[in-house]
This record gives structure tokens, C-alpha cells and sequence, in this order.
């Protein structure tokens, strides 16, 4: 089964860029999109906003896709 992760931001601003506030949270980002890619379960990822720690996140099965590979 493969899922899909849908996240919506908060509704008020994201911090600046090149803030420390937007640094933290891009960094924070990476490192979990890398540690879904190094365990095998990033297939894509689009340029989403890393607001799943201010925002909330909503999950889909997703049938009937096989990527390739």
C-alpha cells in the first residue's frame, strides 16, 4: 500500500526568508524528506512548504499506482 501526504500550512505567514525562524524550518524539512528518501519510502516530492510542525497534514491511500522501479 503507498500513501499520500497532503500538507496544509497555518494560516498565518511563514516566517521570512532568511530568518532564523526560516532557516530552522527549511532545514528541518530536508532532513525529513532525506530520512523518508534514505529508508525507501520517498517516491516523489513536490516543492510542498515544510509546514507540518505549524500546519496540519492529511494521509491517503493511494491504489492502483506503481511507480517505476
Amino acid at each position: 500500500m503507498k500513501y499520500l501526504f497532503l500538507l496544509y500550512g497555518p494560516d498565518g505567514p511563514l516566517p521570512e526568508p532568511g530568518t532564523e525562524e526560516a532557516v530552522a524550518m527549511y532545514k528541518r524539512w530536508s532532513a525529513a524528506t532525506g530520512e523518508m528518501a534514505q529508508a525507501g519510502v520517498l517516491i516523489d516530492c513536490a516543492a510542498t512548504l515544510p509546514t507540518a510542525t505549524d500546519g496540519s497534514i492529511e494521509i491517503r491511500p493511494v491504489i492502483g499506482v506503481n511507480p517505476p522501479g
